[in-house]
């Protein structure tokens, strides 16, 4: 399910996003200011998703280095291959560690710079 979502993030025709439970818990670990516990699936897409996308130049595209499961963790290393709006690659390394439950994905734990996300995160928005 995850490696199809990631597939689907590729191909644009869809991303992992669309497996989180609406009452997500998603913790960016970390320093920034985006550091912290969303609660539920709109705070996260209202507070970090759709402002950091407003900054970028275009959709990022994933490039999975891989996924491991066990039982109803899975977790997924990845580099994320993107310029920001301001023209400068906004590359960067993820591990998202993702917990299920009945098909969804219930509550995970996401690992990356801060430093680049919070410089991202304060530029302008392009829309």
């Amino acid at each position: 399910m995850v490696t199809k979502s990631f597939e689907n993030w590729v191909s644009k025709t869809g991303t992992p996003f669309d497996l989180l439970a609406d009452d997500v818990k998603w913790t960016i670990a970390g320093s920034s200011a985006q550091a912290k516990t969303y609660t539920n699936k709109r705070q996260l897409l209202t507070q970090v998703l759709d402002p950091l996308n407003q900054r970028l130049s275009k959709r990022i595209m994933p490039d999975a280095k891989g996924i491991y499961a066990d039982g109803d963790m899975v977790i997924v290393l990845w580099r994320s291959i993107v310029e920001t709006s301001a023209g400068k690659p906004h590359n960067g390394d993820y591990a998202w560690f993702m917990q299920f439950e009945n098909g969804k994905i219930t509550k995970v734990t996401a690992f990356l710079d801060n430093q680049k996300f919070a410089e991202a995160m304060a530029l302008p928005t392009n829309k």
